[in-house]
């Protein structure tokens, strides 16, 4: 094995898959549209054609429809060959959107280049689909965590209200509202 993979390989195995990610897969909480995805079809003259809306689209186009959640598959007209992920980092290469490379640590790209043995691409592969599948599930709980703030706080200003008058001693802390509507239950009294 050269010794320029190794530094890959070392990183590699230090990136095992976690718990949380095989729960979150076992769960479901990763699955996919099933909506099928469009197909769009790259000619030779690099002209793709959204077979969904009959046209041509550029690459703009293209990635406003991927931003939107729109699923597509990009195929060569002539051969039948997938090209989704080549097409993607041509997006990605757009100057609209170069911007977005910047979040790619220098070490993920610089792994990503030496990797050439085909077993250590589809293990690093698996490894990133399940880093972003914990990352949705992590996504989607603070999105539930930060609803439930909001519905349980009347506004920002109380609740900042409520929990400076807690901090300084100048009372409980801010109870939940009730949503029976009832009365609240009497607080028990000190024996």
């Amino acid at each position: 094995m050269q010794s320029s993979l190794l530094p890959p390989l070392a990183r590699l195995a230090a990136l095992a898959p976690t718990k949380h990610s095989r729960d979150a897969r076992a769960s479901g909480a990763t699955e996919e549209k099933t909506v099928p995805p469009v197909l769009i079809k790259r000619y030779a003259n690099r002209r793709l054609y959204d077979t969904g809306r009959s046209a041509y689209i550029t690459l703009e186009d293209l990635a406003g429809d991927l931003g939107s959640g729109r699923q597509v598959k990009i195929v060569d007209a002539k051969t039948g060959e997938d090209l989704t992920r080549r097409t993607m980092v041509q997006v990605l290469l757009t100057e609209q959107h170069a911007h977005k490379l910047d979040f790619l640590p220098e070490d993920f790209l610089r792994t990503l280049i030496q990797l050439e043995d085909q077993s250590l691409m589809r293990l690093f592969g698996h490894y990133l689909k399940m880093t972003l599948s914990s990352f949705a599930v992590a996504q989607s709980a603070m999105a539930q965590n930060l609803e439930l703030m909001r519905t349980m706080a009347p506004g920002p200003t109380q609740l900042l209200g409520a929990l400076a008058n807690f901090v300084t001693g100048g009372g409980a802390a801010p109870a939940p509202p009730r949503r029976g509507g009832g009365e609240p239950e009497p607080e028990p009294e000190d024996a």
